[in-house]
């Protein structure tokens, strides 16, 4: 697979996806029309935009690779949506305090059954991580 076609496939059929990476990424709505249609492929900055913007390397992006993510392969998809909520949190800061309340929360639950979490000791589990995070 080369450019032109994983290019078409991101953009799927939403007629107003071109306008959506033009005004996304500062491009030229001719421009992506010609990456659309194969008559020409982005350069190194406007690669890394548009492998930004769908989420994706930019090896995919050129069909050098099939893996969408770099270094998520075998993550669920829970996983891959903590990593991406874990990310976009706005600072150091908060990934650190956020990082370290869900420390407390693994490490409690480590050793946990179902019941602990779901059943009749669901308050008490609750109640002991509240305690850990304060």
């Amino acid at each position: 697979m080369d450019f032109k076609e994983r290019f078409s496939e991101l953009l799927g059929s939403d007629t107003g996806a071109q306008a959506a990476i033009v005004a996304a990424i500062g491009a030229k709505s001719g421009l992506v029309s010609e990456w659309h249609s194969g008559k020409k492929k982005p350069g190194f900055d406007y690669l890394v935009k548009l492998s930004e913007y769908f989420s994706v390397t930019t090896d995919y992006l050129m069909g050098l690779s099939n893996e969408r993510s770099a270094g998520v392969s075998g993550l669920s998809g829970q996983e891959v949506e903590l990593l991406g909520m874990f990310r976009d949190l706005p600072n150091d800061a908060l990934r650190a305090m956020v990082f370290q309340q869900v420390r407390v929360a693994v490490t409690s639950l480590a050793g946990a059954d179902a019941s602990d979490c779901c059943g009749e000791k669901k308050e008490e589990s609750l109640a002991s991580l509240r305690r850990k995070a304060e």
